[in-house]
């Protein structure tokens, strides 16, 4: 897959779409028998793909000689169709936050794959206003270096405190970590390096564990539990070098 289906799939088109799509662009107009063969999809795949873009404004429908050939429209109609879709969703996010609050909140525990799921709950700790204190953290979480340049620019102007304790084959990170705002860095002994980092935000302790670019994390809600490892971290608060 290239990068022009995978931005596709990325706006919201499933694969088969982004691959006709991308052929109606390139080849259009064309014949539902031609896109099948260049695609590779069975022809009642190809015709469903088509007429889902269709009804979605990203393509259009003529006689040819013989059939109905299609051609692209516009790529600019996907930009437009992703800011209606953003409007929409703002507009009623108020709602969808007074539901989530609404929802009585008990203890439990739940499972996050990958880079998504974790840069995602990152976001909801910033939206919750809450200082997050994290130890632990290894070299590997670098990984996200480019996402945490934007994560620390939300979390600065909502003027959100972060405590970093790094592992120390990380603690070269502290340099440039107690530069930013709202910022304070530490880093741990070696002998107190973890595989595991430990965010704790509020009643919330996430657990994540790096491994070969692959990232899980544990998500415990708990009012005690998060209280506990607060305290802990205080402990190793005292013992963490600047």
């Amino acid at each position: 897959m290239d990068e022009i289906q995978q931005a596709l799939i990325d706006a919201g088109l499933s694969s088969t779409e982004a691959q006709v799509y991308k052929i109606v662009l390139i080849e259009g107009p064309i014949g539902v028998g031609k896109i099948a063969k260049l695609s590779n999809v069975y022809r009642a795949n190809a015709y469903q793909a088509v007429e889902r873009l269709k009804n979605k404004g990203y393509v259009s429908e003529s006689q040819g000689k013989r059939s109905k050939v299609f051609e692209a429209l516009s790529p600019h109609h996907l930009i437009e169709d992703l800011s209606k879709k953003k409007k929409s969703l703002q507009e009623i996010m108020p709602k969808l936050n007074e539901l989530r609050r609404t929802r009585e909140r008990t203890e439990s525990m739940r499972v996050i794959e990958g880079e998504q799921g974790w840069r995602n709950l990152l976001n909801e700790f910033i939206e919750s206003g809450k200082e997050r204190v994290v130890y632990g953290i290894p070299l590997e979480s670098q990984q996200l270096g480019e996402f945490f340049i934007e994560y620390h620019k939300k979390r600065a102007k909502k003027k959100i405190w972060l405590k970093h304790l790094f592992n120390y084959d990380a603690r070269e990170r502290i340099r440039v970590t107690n530069k930013l705002p709202y910022t304070q860095s530490k880093y741990l002994p070696k002998e107190l390096d973890q595989p595991v980092s430990t965010s704790i935000c509020g009643n919330t302790i996430a657990v994540t564990v790096y491994e070969r670019k692959a990232i899980l994390t544990y998500v415990i809600e708990s009012e005690p539990i998060a209280k506990a490892y607060k305290k802990y971290f205080k402990f190793l608060w005292t013992l963490g070098k600047k």
